[in-house]
């Protein structure tokens, strides 16, 4: 390094940007707006300022000296210290805003509506804050923002001409929402996890999600002074009495957490599909979920570990192909990435771990993959798998365990073609060839090809019927239609493939002329589909006919 130059601490920086927010915008309000609040009002808001503060400070200036430590302070984490307490925050926000709307009896009915709907707004925004229930599905974010926008405007106009004092507190609620809002949403966008800018040399990286969740805390402390500013210009007597109550807004919160963590399964928390597996290393897995499409696939595990103490530990997740065994793409991801923490129904943590499959361009396409998780641990150089001693999923082997099964889709080049036979499945058979002669013994080659109208979700499988004319006698054959590569329950809408089926022929099938009729029915019941036929009349017993077969014998076959 040359001489006069020097790094800065990435870390301090952070410090030194959330100590401003405090040290400026904290004071200030603190000093300028507080004192406009009532007795236990004001004291409320100093009580939760102060506490935010200190909550801050320690997460900030603590040295963890353990996973678990490191865990319990983590600003951008979640169920911890800082989490469950930015949660009570947006709790009390709701509560004082509810208990307004109760007292101001003699308001019109509008006041008291708007003050209702700020407090359901922020009871839910308060359990999303701790369950992180808006990760599930983007257009909850949408919903936010679009009651938060309509709280925004008719704070506006309920001030339109209305007294400075009241617009001293739909202020610190309109400062609040768009700090609240830039932290959880546009940050996110905007700023990257850790970056160095060019401008400074720093030693480190920006940690920007611990000043978002310091803008976040504090923006709603902004907004619960707009809601205690209301609840301040009632009446003293009912404001001395409900006032006090808010004191034990936390500690009903907290418990109502708990009960909520311990009531719902983690399954319905995250909206993942449960697995139950069990290792010998004592990792639990709870859950899962399988997202994404045709050029990656997302999976998300919710793991029990053997203790807070992740080092080594990693998992793999591979797409393996169902007829082959052969992996086409996989993933290996060492645990605690990011740290995301809930609790099961037995109030075990569950960290939150997820990795990316890229599909690279060249995967097979309508073909069954399983999604194949492994967990492994890295000792002493070496890569130690664990063996899977209970599961409530399908086991690959000791180590692995299928998670669920996908399809690379195929994008439809043409049209649909005119179906020789529908299917009430939305199945349709648009074509086969077969040859017009065998012999008993041979090989008989048919190509079907096939189309579907929508998705299947179902086992079907498709059954070749040969009716001798002359004696009456039935050879039957069965298979699913595309073959081991691609069941039917994997079928989705758009579908169009073709399978060349190899039937062989028993050695003493009778010679003689064969009508041919093919169909389908359900593996699980046997229950045949209905069909119709290219003229759309529905075919008798369910099966269609699609040709006839001269089985001749060896000595006429080879003078043919």
């Amino acid at each position: 390094m040359e001489s006069g130059e020097s790094l800065v601490s990435a870390a301090a920086l952070i410090r030194l940007l959330i100590f401003l927010l405090y040290a400026t915008a904290g004071l200030f309000a603190y000093l300028r707006v507080v004192p406009h609040l009532a007795s236990t009002p004001r004291r409320l808001a100093s009580l939760m300022l102060g506490a935010q503060a200190l909550i801050i400070a320690v997460a900030l200036l603590i040295q963890p000296s353990s996973s678990f430590e490191d865990w319990l302070w983590r600003l951008d984490w979640k169920y911890n210290i800082p989490s469950t307490f930015a949660s009570t925050q947006l709790a009390l926000v709701g509560a004082v805003a509810l208990a307004t709307a109760w007292q101001a009896k003699t308001r019109s009915l509008r006041y008291r509506l708007y003050l209702i709907g700020i407090g359901a707004f922020f009871l839910v925004l308060a359990r999303d804050e701790y369950f992180d229930i808006h990760d599930t599905n983007p257009i909850i974010d949408i919903a936010y923002i679009a009651v938060g926008a309509a709280i925004a405007i008719a704070s506006v106009a309920s001030v339109w001409r209305s007294p400075w004092r009241q617009w001293l507190w739909q202020a610190c609620l309109l400062i609040g929402m768009a700090m609240y809002v830039f932290a959880a949403l546009l940050m996110d966008e905007l700023i990257p996890l850790g970056v160095r800018p060019d401008a400074l040399r720093l030693d480190g990286c920006l940690r920007f999600a611990f000043l978002e969740e310091s803008l976040e805390i504090f923006g709603v402390w902004l907004i619960l002074l707009a809601v205690l500013g209301h609840f301040s210009r009632l009446a003293p007597s009912p404001a001395l009495r409900v006032g006090r109550a808010f004191y034990l807004t936390p500690v009903i919160w907290i418990l109502a957490l708990v009960l909520m963590g311990g009531i719902h399964p983690i399954t319905v928390q995250v909206r993942a599909a449960p697995a139950s597996v069990e290792f010998n290393s004592g990792e639990y897995l709870h859950a899962h979920r399988i997202g994404g499409g045709s050029n990656a696939i997302h999976v998300h595990l919710y793991l029990t570990p053997r203790s807070w103490n992740h080092d080594g530990l990693g998992y793999s997740v591979h797409l393996v192909d169902q007829a082959t065994g052969d992996s086409v793409a996989g993933s290996d991801a060492v645990a605690n990435l990011r740290l995301d923490f809930l609790l099961s129904p037995r109030y075990q943590p569950v960290f939150r771990e997820w990795t990316s499959v890229i599909v690279p361009p060249d995967a097979p396409r309508n073909r069954a993959l399983w999604v194949v998780l492994s967990l492994w641990r890295e000792e002493k150089g070496e890569f130690v798998s664990h063996k899977v001693i209970d599961s409530g999923l399908k086991a690959l082997n000791e180590t692995q365990v299928v998670l669920g099964e996908l399809v690379l889709p195929v994008e439809p080049s043409a049209p649909p073609r005119r179906a020789l036979a529908t299917f009430s499945n939305g199945f349709a058979l648009v074509d086969f060839m077969m040859p017009e002669r065998a012999r008993p013994g041979e090989t008989l080659d048919i190509t079907f090809a096939w189309q579907s109208a929508r998705d299947a979700g179902k086992d079907f499988a498709q059954f070749l019927h040969l009716g001798h004319q002359e004696t009456g006698s039935w050879w039957v054959y069965d298979q699913a239609p595309l073959g081991t590569r691609l069941p039917t329950r994997l079928w989705y809408s758009g579908l169009a493939d073709s399978e060349v089926w190899e039937v062989p022929l028993p050695a003493d099938l009778a010679v003689g002329r064969y009508e041919v009729y093919t169909g389908l029915y359900r593996t699980r019941d046997q229950e045949r589909l209905s069909v119709s036929d290219t003229e759309g009349l529905p075919a008798v017993d369910d099966r269609v006919r699609i040709g006839s077969l001269t089985i001749a014998s060896a000595r006429n076959g080879a003078e043919g």
